[in-house]
């Protein structure tokens, strides 16, 4: 782990640029485009327009990303976190869930704000900042696209509205659980500029494949699932703070090593869960490889939670009588109804495993890096060639529970999940004790708290 490091601006600024520059999160971008018409239209609309314009287009986004947003009052011993998407929210009420000692107050958006005046009176105090935020908003123009332009101007915003917030209100610790999004990286500024202690809580995996553009982690203290996210972070880019470790929530049986009942006597129900970067022809090729091999009588398809992309997935329950197409079942319930899951690049494999329901890892389902997450590399999942291949000898049942029957199979998904087959409150004691001494431990600098004492 290197030297402490902190968040600045310009870092989170260019964090969030870069990552929106990046030709998966473009890939994301477009499938929005396609099935969003609101999405489709501003950004025909901003290409339109002189760049001067553009830059006040970025400029007039930013005001009304902060003004969007509602803060709390704040406990003075209150953790507080921004989760701006579903699965940041699911994950922020599990941390304040298994920590229920710290108190977590969260911000709320939403566009209905946009109508009060009192939303936009409160952005009077930044107006010495405007002519400097301008400025880089054309500059933003000038050499990105759309999506980095808006989302890199709209960190400085948040950052801006982020640290005058917690120089206010002063909570004990600030919590991001994205090391990336415009919102999270506002936060982390904010809170290393009013030296306020930072937590960070990964809300997904961090992607080990060569060629991926990694983000920094420059967090006081870092909660991580596992081993993994811990040594991708280090290895990747680098990781700054301590490390403590929570675990994955269980999710139905807890810590039961997935298993498959043989289907000789039903039908088999097949799980597919897609992520957010996928390819509707790709799609359709795969499921008619999956009806030809395995012949299921049910296909459950889950798409990515993610509701910017609306995938429009008509034509394939058209194509395929048997697709079961749902987003908004829990997943744990999904596993429920399936016999195994084929997942992509997604972290949602993970939470699957948990449920004690066999995964097989199937690149072809979307157009992400092959192994994303290194769970193929790791042995934690089997991977559809091995899987097809062993399919003219051995039935499906056999080939599954023979992979994760492996008597080290459980220190593998340790690596990934800290709390499997642990014992899930002595390790939350742990995290419990590093959250404490983070709190209590002077951040860089003098805090406001501290000055005024």
């Amino acid at each position: 782990m290197n030297s402490r490091k902190r968040y600045s601006l310009w870092r989170a600024f260019c964090i969030t640029r870069q990552t929106n520059n990046h030709p998966l999160i473009a890939e994301v971008f477009q499938n929005a485009c396609a099935n969003n018409w609101h999405i489709r239209f501003c950004y025909q609309w901003y290409s339109w327009l002189p760049r001067r314009i553009q830059a006040l287009a970025v400029f007039l986004y930013g005001c009304a990303c902060t003004a969007k947003v509602r803060v709390p009052p704040l406990l003075p011993d209150a953790i507080f976190s921004n989760p701006a998407f579903v699965n940041e929210q699911i994950v922020v009420a599990s941390f304040a869930e298994d920590f229920a000692q710290f108190p977590v107050q969260t911000a709320t958006y939403s566009t209905k704000f946009l109508a009060y005046p009192s939303s936009w009176w409160r952005l009077r105090g930044g107006l010495r900042h405007a002519r400097k935020l301008f400025r880089l908003c054309h500059l933003l123009t000038k050499r990105y696209d759309f999506l980095p332009a808006m989302r890199g101007g709209s960190t400085l915003f948040y950052g801006l509205f982020f640290q005058g917030t917690l120089r206010r209100q002063q909570p004990a610790a600030a919590l991001i659980v994205s090391n990336y999004s415009p919102q999270a990286m506002g936060l982390a500024f904010a809170s290393h500029a009013s030296n306020t202690p930072l937590l960070f809580r990964n809300h997904a995996l961090p992607a080990s494949a060569k060629g991926i553009h990694f983000k920094p982690l420059c967090s006081d203290l870092a909660i991580l699932t596992g081993e993994y996210a811990k040594d991708t972070y280090a290895r990747q880019a680098y990781l700054s703070g301590e490390v403590s470790y929570c675990g994955l929530s269980p999710q139905g049986p807890g810590d039961q090593v997935p298993s498959m009942t043989p289907t000789a006597n039903h039908p088999l129900h097949l799980g597919v869960f897609l992520t957010g970067v996928y390819d509707l022809d790709l799609l359709q090729a795969c499921l008619e490889r999956l009806i030809t091999a395995l012949q299921p009588e049910v296909i459950h398809l889950r798409p990515h939670p993610l509701d910017l992309t609306r995938p429009d997935f008509s034509d394939l329950a058209r194509c395929y009588p048997i697709l079961d197409i749902d987003a908004k079942t829990p997943l744990a319930e999904h596993c429920q109804r399936t016999d195994f899951v084929l997942c992509g690049n997604t972290s949602a494999m993970l939470e699957v495993l948990r449920t004690g329901t066999p995964v097989v890892y199937e690149h072809r389902l979307d157009t992400v890096y092959y192994d994303y997450l290194g769970a193929v590399r790791n042995n934690l999942v089997l991977s559809y060639a091995t899987f097809s291949k062993q399919l003219a000898e051995h039935d499906i049942a056999t080939i599954l529970n023979g992979f994760y029957s492996a008597a080290d199979w459980p220190a593998r998904m340790r690596y990934y999940d800290a709390g499997f087959q642990q014992d899930t409150q002595a390790v939350l004691a742990t995290a419990a004790t590093a959250i404490q001494k983070c709190l209590q431990q002077p951040t860089k600098g003098v805090s406001n708290r501290a000055a005024q004492s």
